[in-house]
């Protein structure tokens, strides 16, 4: 699981990288463009889902590799890091509560509702219940520390280079 140490470190490259939108592209972060941070967090989200296919019960055919999966996974911790910042969570009082879920299903149903309630309260409170929800992904896939940091950076050198050519 992540420890607050990795999600400092998380928060620190993501920082550059939002500084740097920020810069190269004259934004302005405020209520508008925090929103439009969740609604990206949320099709991030949905993509994953997507990936994972759990919730296909009509289809046999079997959920994407594991990169695929952990890639979009990883699109969607760089927007709720970013969402951390902006509502000033600090990282370094952390205290990973694993939830356990059993089934992809119900993260699923339960990240959406967190994030609708973060988007509503826009609180530390909201965000933590969020960050929880969403890390417990880790325990419910046995996805390892490594794997989040070396695709985190591997997809943050990606997000500086598509800011360069114009994306």
């Amino acid at each position: 699981m992540l420890t607050k140490e990795n999600l400092i470190y998380l928060k620190e490259k993501q920082i550059l990288l939002d500084k740097y939108i920020i810069d190269t592209k004259k934004i302005v972060v405020d209520k508008k463009i925090i929103k439009k941070k969740i609604i990206a967090f949320l099709v991030e989200v949905s993509e994953f889902i997507n990936e994972y296919r759990e919730f296909k019960y009509w289809s046999n055919k079997p959920a994407s590799e594991r990169s695929v999966i952990l890639e979009e996974l990883i699109d969607c911790l760089h927007f709720i890091i970013s969402l951390g910042i902006d509502v000033n969570f600090d990282f370094l009082k952390f205290n990973n509560k694993i939830i356990k879920t059993s089934n992809i299903d119900t993260w699923s149903i339960n990240v959406y509702r967190k994030t609708l309630i973060f988007e509503e309260k826009f609180n530390l409170e909201s965000y933590d219940h969020l960050l929880d929800e969403f890390l417990s992904i880790m325990y419910i896939l046995k996805i390892t520390t490594d794997e989040i940091i070396n695709i985190y950076n591997k997809k943050n050198e990606i997000n500086f280079n598509r800011q360069d050519s114009g994306y």
